[in-house]
């Protein structure tokens, strides 16, 4: 399933840096589940544009595996 989402960090604060960009996209590509990822921009509200693809039957790991490295879905 074809997902376009704002991601941000649950605790901390984004950095933007190039780092902190290439650590999103390095969490994303090793999440349960996922394939195709990109990390297009900096959202205008915090956080990061992504798009990925997600194993519906992944779903709940996917999340729980953002959690687990400080970051969440934004809504």
């Amino acid at each position: 399933m074809r997902q376009y989402q704002r991601l941000t960090r649950r605790r901390g604060a984004n950095s933007y840096s190039d780092s902190e960009r290439a650590e999103l996209l390095q969490l994303l590509a090793s999440a349960p589940g996922t394939k195709d990822v990109e990390v297009l921009e900096q959202h205008p509200k915090g956080g990061y544009r992504v798009r990925f693809d997600v194993s519906l039957d992944a779903l709940d790991d996917f999340v729980g595996h953002l959690g687990s490295h400080d970051w969440t879905l934004a809504i």
